[in-house]
């Protein structure tokens, strides 16, 4: 199975590990101290795929900002390539990137590895008179590995909006982004 798929599942797999009643709760403390220990920039690649389906583009260079929340440089390429509306397509391609902003929500840590959920926030574009807002799944995540100071998320637009209205013939993809801080 292609390494990037497996990635994908990862998050997921230690969601549903993590979601035992027995355990403690995470503390305050502990997620300030998992924010520290993840803040840096991290330089690295994304695998983009259709959501359940098939793989779109691999080896995409990207970065991504950890401090109190997560920053990640969202390429529009390939999300234009899916847009079969000619006007939608060309804003996305002559944005080129976006600035996708998400919250943090600890599922479960270990010394030096945080498991995680991610909540990114809508991102509008405006160009040519259009307004364009891509819509973020909420139940994506990744995890923070300080040993080596990595960090391996997906961020998945699910929607987006053209005016106030939902474009429908989009078909929703997933960002795997695997990188590391600089030393």
């Amino acid at each position: 199975m292609n390494r990037h798929i497996v990635l994908l599942f990862i998050p997921l797999i230690l969601l549903l590990i993590s979601c035992n009643k027995d355990e403690p709760t995470i503390t305050k403390a502990q997620v300030q101290q998992a924010l520290a220990e993840m803040k840096g920039t991290y330089e690295g690649e994304a695998s983009i795929s259709y959501y359940h389906g098939s793989l779109i583009a691999r080896d995409v260079t990207a970065s991504a900002v950890s401090s109190d929340s997560l920053q990640f440089n969202m390429p529009l390429a390939h999300l234009a390539a899916t847009i079969d509306d000619q006007i939608i397509s060309n804003i996305l391609l002559e944005s080129a990137e976006v600035s996708v902003k998400a919250g943090y929500e600890f599922y479960q840590m270990a010394p030096d590895y945080f498991n995680f959920v991610l909540h990114p926030a809508d991102v509008v574009i405006n160009r040519s008179s259009k307004s364009i807002r891509i819509v973020f799944a909420q139940t994506f995540g990744g995890c923070g590995e300080t040993y080596q100071n990595g960090i391996i998320f997906n961020i998945s637009p699910s929607e987006i909006w053209v005016d106030g209205v939902k474009y429908d013939p989009f078909r929703q993809l997933v960002f795997n982004f695997m990188g590391k801080t600089k030393e």
